[in-house]
């Protein structure tokens, strides 16, 4: 009996350990995503539950925007679409957006973020793959054509 106590108790913390849910943090930095000199648009993104990153890192941004169950297989565990980040003057301390991704999957182990621009990135990427233990640490900076990180 008393083990079977411990050992719900146990259980119990382990359980409590787990997070059931992740902030993403995105800010949209002018200029990002112009379609004409000065005049900086929203960026259309999506945020991946992944069990695995490398199918995400090695899939073209236009196969994971398209067809992105084929492409990362068993390793998509859920797929949050339709998501806006407005573009902020850096000047002014931009607040961004922040993007809670709830019930996390059991399996989630990173968290990948695809931006669709109006054009292909000119340098740098349009996706980024991050642990789920890092993931609502760094801002995912979208800027130009392309995303990054930073503290």
């Amino acid at each position: 009996m008393r083990t079977t106590l411990m050992l719900a108790a146990l259980l119990l913390v382990l359980a409590g350990c787990s997070s059931t849910s992740v902030d993403v943090k995105l800010v949209a930095v002018a200029p990002v995503n112009e379609l004409e000199p000065g005049e900086s648009r929203p960026v259309e993104v999506r945020l991946y539950q992944l069990k695995d990153e490398a199918r995400f890192k090695a899939a073209s941004v236009d196969d994971l925007w398209e067809k992105a169950k084929e492409t990362l297989a068993e390793d998509l565990l859920d797929e949050k679409i339709g998501e806006s980040i407005f573009p902020e003057k850096k000047d002014a301390n931009p607040q961004g957006k922040t993007i809670t991704l709830q019930p996390l999957k059991a399996e989630t182990r990173f968290i990948g973020v695809l931006a669709l621009y109006k054009q292909p990135a000119d340098s740098g990427e349009q996706k980024i793959v991050v642990p789920l233990d890092q993931a609502d640490d760094v801002v995912f900076e979208l800027t130009g054509y392309h995303i990054g990180l930073r503290k």
